[in-house]
């Protein structure tokens, strides 16, 4: 906000320097003439200032509250307006427009009044270091070496430019990655993390022998008895709640869920020599393979952890029949059913679940279909946080680039009028301009991926909640919409730049002030 609110108060300053110039000689004091601009700025400031402080008080939170209804059920909230934060904002906001105000003023009013009533003299043009690379530089084309060295010779315009494109891109990337990382955890987690259809809860005092007849004869593809229970998983000093899932056949459990290592999807082993443990859950409590945790239930064990697992909802800990039986020295009795249904002799998980419901023993089954389905429903919410960092995006990318498309052309005038002059057509003076509008949006695009990969790693770390793992990765598609997107809005700035540059009169650009 400092550099572009310099910009451009530099552009109006130069503007009226012939004005400053006869107020000068006029003898009119330098504050007096500066106070012009000050107020100006302050003006626009307290302007926008308003909306603003509207906006982030009262508009923004309800999105950012409609995200995390995504996990909770959250009460009727009431956004007020916080003082310090606005108080904070206003000063921050001052200084960025009325200092940046004086700081343009100052460098020219410290100037004779004489060099005032003249036009600034453009910037000199100088050797770019592309040129000693001379068997690359003689292969460039006249106006490939005239783009690079007007970019180079507009310094200011050069770093605000990157610095704009490169936000643009970054918020992007970071709106389209945080919507990848969300998805994960119903496309990862519902589908190849938990590849089984229902799970049936079973009574205590069930008849283990009649049940497993009358799931023969209900014909499922594949069944696998479970036990679970609720721990504490202590490390350090730091706690967090866990459940454990004792398989009856260890073997048999991929099946149904899948551990596997996040990054390169290698299958982890579940052993007799320890458990394995979900990867949100080893980050929390800083575990590596290897290390020993506490699991506190009324008593307290210590259990080895051998591997760990992608997880998305939840901290579990997956433990063998055996080593539970010797941890916590107690006969495995399963208390839930994983099961695959026989979608391919027509069962569905409704039908399924309705069957299981009839067999004695049986409390109540969960469809993770359903809840897959809606809990992608409930994601939806997070379509509008999306839609607000792309409309950011959208306007820091065309305010920057016509801001600085504006200034470019306005300090530039006379030179685009005396090509004008020399028989370039409107189109060709217009590609004079946007050749470095696009060699500059290129650069600052490329900064801005790198930029919003890393953007995205903070906001995934800033909004993840305790029990719930994110996706970690921005799918190939979001760059290049990113990309697309970015390219989209500085094409939308070059015809309305475009336009601007027909206007221009050549006769009064080429006049001079005496």
């Amino acid at each position: 906000m400092l550099f572009r609110s310099l910009t451009t108060m530099t552009r109006m300053v130069e503007e009226k320097r012939t004005e400053i110039g006869a107020y000068k000689s006029l003898g009119i004091p330098a504050g007096t003439t500066a106070a012009k601009f000050v107020v100006y700025s302050l003006l626009a400031t307290v302007a926008g200032y308003f909306p603003g402080v509207i906006f982030g008080s009262y508009f923004l939170p309800w999105f950012i509250l409609r995200a995390y209804s995504i996990l909770y059920e959250l009460p009727r909230t009431v956004n007020y307006l916080h003082l310090p934060a606005a108080a904070f904002a206003a000063a921050a906001a001052l200084i960025c427009t009325v200092g940046a105000t004086l700081m343009a003023c100052g460098s020219t009013l410290r100037e004779s009044p004489a060099s005032l009533l003249r036009p600034k003299a453009p910037p000199p043009g100088r050797r770019v270091l592309l040129e000693r690379v001379t068997f690359l530089w003689r292969r460039l084309s006249f106006f490939s070496k005239v783009t690079l060295r007007n970019i180079f010779r507009f310094k200011k315009r050069l770093f605000m430019t990157l610095a704009g494109i490169c936000g643009c891109t970054a918020l992007i990337v970071a709106a389209l990655g945080l919507r990848d990382s969300i998805q994960d955890i119903t496309s990862k987690q519902f589908g190849e993390i938990y590849t089984y259809q229902l799970r049936a809860y079973l009574d205590k005092d069930y008849d283990a022998a009649a049940l497993r007849r009358e799931l023969t004869k209900l014909q499922f593809a594949d069944t696998l008895f479970i036990d679970t229970l609720s721990v504490d998983v202590s490390r350090g000093g730091e706690i967090e709640t866990a459940e454990v899932l004792i398989p009856e056949d260890a073997a048999a459990l991929s099946r149904f869920i899948t551990l596997r290592d996040r990054r390169s999807h290698e299958l982890v082993e579940l052993t007799g020599e320890g458990v394995v443990a979900t990867e949100k859950l080893t980050e929390l409590l800083e575990i590596k393979p290897g290390e020993t945790v506490e699991l506190r239930t009324d008593r307290v064990y210590n259990a080895k952890v051998s591997g760990v697992t992608e997880q998305y909802a939840g901290h579990y800990l997956y433990m063998s029949r055996p080593y539970y039986e010797t941890l916590f020295r107690e006969t495995f009795r399963p208390t839930q059913i994983l099961i695959h249904i026989d979608t391919a002799a027509g069962q569905t998980p409704a039908e399924a679940a309705a069957e299981l419901l009839k067999v004695d023993g049986i409390a109540f089954v969960s469809s993770f279909i359903e809840l897959a389905e809606y809990f992608s429903d409930s994601m939806k919410s997070v379509d509008s946080v999306v839609v607000v960092l792309l409309v950011s995006a959208a306007l820091l990318a065309f305010v920057v680039l016509y801001n600085l498309t504006n200034i470019c052309i306005t300090e530039r005038t006379r030179e685009l009028a005396t090509i004008k002059v020399l028989g370039f057509f409107d189109r060709e003076v217009s590609m004079y301009i946007f050749r470095e509008n696009a060699v500059l949006t290129l650069m600052g695009m490329a900064l801005g991926l790198v930029g919003g990969y890393f953007l995205h790693k903070w906001l995934i770390g800033t909004v993840e909640l305790s029990f719930v793992m994110f996706g970690r990765d921005v799918r190939p598609p979001s760059y290049v919409l990113a990309a697309l997107l970015t390219a989209v809005f500085a094409l939308v700035v070059n015809v309305v730049g475009h336009r601007r540059m027909q206007g221009i009169d050549m006769v009064e650009s080429l006049k001079t002030n005496e």
